[in-house]
């Protein structure tokens, strides 16, 4: 379910209070939007958008957000973008 206006304002804060530059990676037929910042030209890392307020994975609903690596390895999740935030800051 691809929710541009809702990604945009993700994308906005996630640029304003990370120090790191996003872009949005949503293919608009994915179960639900990303957002991306590359480290290299060989790395990056997604976050996957909550799109719902009911938790269905089977339905594809999502209530999370949820951090993966370059491997598709889940690195955090979260229901609370300051989280998001927190853990994001702090990769080193």
């Amino acid at each position: 379910m691809y929710t541009p206006k809702l990604t945009k304002q993700v994308l906005d804060y996630m640029n304003r209070y990370t120090e790191k530059k996003w872009y949005n990676s949503s293919y608009h037929n994915d179960e639900c939007d990303s957002i991306e910042h590359e480290i290299s030209e060989e790395s990056f890392i997604s976050i996957m958008l909550p799109n719902s307020f009911i938790d269905d994975a089977d339905k594809g609903y999502f209530t999370s957000f949820l951090i993966r690596d370059t491997n598709q390895d889940i690195l955090f999740e979260t229901k609370n973008i300051n989280e998001i935030i927190n853990y994001i800051n702090n990769i080193k």
